[in-house]
């Protein structure tokens, strides 16, 4: 059975490194832009005013898939989006 939980403190992928390589090693065509350094250095340079929504997914309590995505608000003529 798969679980799903949410990361929302940059500082919590620490626990994640070790996994997320294990993963990127396993991924074909991985790239820089897949690892938790890529993600760390984009969130310091262009994280305020953003949401981390880190999604971990493990099968049997070891992550088998790490899904990174940034909540933005942008304004439209709808609201925010």
């Amino acid at each position: 059975m798969y679980c799903v939980h949410e990361i929302n403190d940059i500082g919590e992928i620490e626990s994640l490194r070790k996994a997320w390589r294990r993963l990127l090693a396993e991924t074909p065509g991985a790239t820089f832009f897949l690892t938790p350094e890529w993600l760390e250095t984009y969130w310091r340079h262009s994280g305020e005013g953003l949401r981390l929504r880190l999604l971990v997914v493990e099968e049997r309590g070891e992550p088998c898939g790490i899904v990174p995505l940034v909540v933005l608000n942008h304004p439209s003529r709808l609201g925010k989006l």
